[in-house]
């Protein structure tokens, strides 16, 4: 019996060590087909092939030149671009990418799970004009990829997932829009941005920023008149219940620095000029009620703005001292109303601030104060503890210092 025992003890280690090397062997074959085929499609022939049939099936589809410098995974998975540029079908440059890399996790997609591992894009620069007509030169990219579709109807809900965003990482960005119909010649630039956002489940959509880092951001805006017919523009519509309700949001921490934004309509006699060196936001935490039942909460522990800047120059117009019939509200003055919030601001920190404005044709007041020609310098201004409930709010002001 003995005997019939230990054979049957040793034909089975047998059979599991057959079955691990199996398993051990197959693995390692995968894993060495993966890096044979990774270095394989960075091989230059390879790459070569890849970005001729990718180049000519974009530019067969569209009819605009395309060209791709390098397409390649990475050995973590990872799917990189290189050197991307599309034109218009006038040829002029739509679009150019200097480097993208990401890529997906494939085993949490089987849980309903999209998790990226990373998102970085660098040089990346795009041109969009609009002619006289209203044609955007991007038009042919939706119509030949933004086919339209039929609903199908289906009595299944759909399975909500989970998605967890990567880091993203963006870095010197440009984008430029000239816009004849509607009268816009937009400049935008931006060095860097980092993003770090939780997880985002589309069932419940309550976002949690970690880490929100922007970098030399500038947007200048020349305004004309353009070539659209003005319209009338329709008065807002009351909030109803059929509005979507604000979502759950915590920032964490929020770092801007160098922001600057140029506004000039010579028309309209506008010429703005706004920026900040640092803005930096701790701990916020909006949080809406749902139920109706309660109001809605704002909490931030600081707010900070250092080195703020606004130099306007508007010209003055000529105002009717009689009121259109529409600006008259029958029932008297509007009553103030207090906002359905619960705030707690612990802390927000102003300094070296400028403000000024001008009117341009506006002759300057030798005495007293003159509202065409105000410059002001905010050199510190502290307020802390501040709370707002139940219609009753209170702050302490620490520091006021104004020039």
């Amino acid at each position: 019996m003995k005997n019939d025992s230990s054979k049957g003890g040793s034909f089975a280690r047998k059979w599991l060590r057959k079955v691990l090397k199996i398993i051990g062997w197959t693995t390692i074959a995968l894993i060495a087909l993966f890096i044979t085929l990774v270095l394989l499609i960075r091989t230059p022939i390879v790459q070569q092939w890849i970005t001729d049939r990718a180049t000519s099936w974009v530019e067969n589809q569209t009819g605009a030149d395309c060209q791709i410098s390098k397409l390649y995974l990475t050995f973590s998975g990872n799917l990189v671009l290189e050197g991307v540029y599309l034109s218009d079908l006038e040829k002029d440059s739509l679009f150019y990418l200097g480097s993208l890399e990401t890529g997906v996790r494939i085993r949490p997609l089987l849980d309903n799970e999209v998790r990226f591992r990373k998102f970085d894009l660098r040089d990346l620069s795009a041109t969009v004009k609009r002619d006289s007509a209203g044609t955007f030169n991007f038009d042919f990219l939706v119509e030949t990829f933004g086919g339209e579709g039929e609903d199908v109807p289906t009595e299944e809900e759909p399975a909500s997932w989970d998605i967890v965003p990567p880091p993203v990482n963006f870095s010197n960005l440009s984008f430029n829009l000239y816009d004849k119909y509607g009268g816009m010649d937009l400049e935008a630039k931006l060095n860097t941005l980092n993003l770090d956002i939780g997880s985002l489940e589309t069932a419940q959509f309550q976002p949690v920023v970690h880490h929100f880092f922007m970098d030399g951001l500038n947007v200048d805006v020349n305004q004309f008149r353009g070539t659209a017919e003005p319209v009338d523009e329709e008065p807002p519509s009351e909030p109803g219940e059929e509005d979507a309700a604000l979502p759950h949001v915590s920032l964490e921490n929020l770092e801007w620095s160098n922001i600057n934004f140029t506004l000039f309509n010579e028309e309209e006699g506008i010429d703005l000029k706004a920026g900040f060196e640092n803005l930096a936001l701790h701990d916020l935490e909006l949080e809406p009620d749902l139920s109706g039942e309660k109001s809605n909460r704002l909490f931030l522990e600081s707010l900070t703005i250092s080195g703020l800047l606004f130099d306007g120059k508007i010209a003055s117009k000529e105002i009717s001292d009689e009121l259109p019939p529409e600006a008259v509200d029958e029932d008297g003055p509007l009553e103030f109303e207090w906002p359905d919030w619960e705030v707690q601001i612990n802390e927000i920190n102003f300094s070296d601030h400028t403000l000024r404005y001008r009117e341009p044709v506006a002759e300057a007041v030798q005495e007293g104060f003159d509202p065409s020609n105000v410059d002001v310098a905010l050199s510190s201004f502290l307020l802390k503890d501040i709370h707002l409930k139940d219609r009753q709010m209170e702050a302490k002001l620490e520091e006021l210092v104004v020039s």
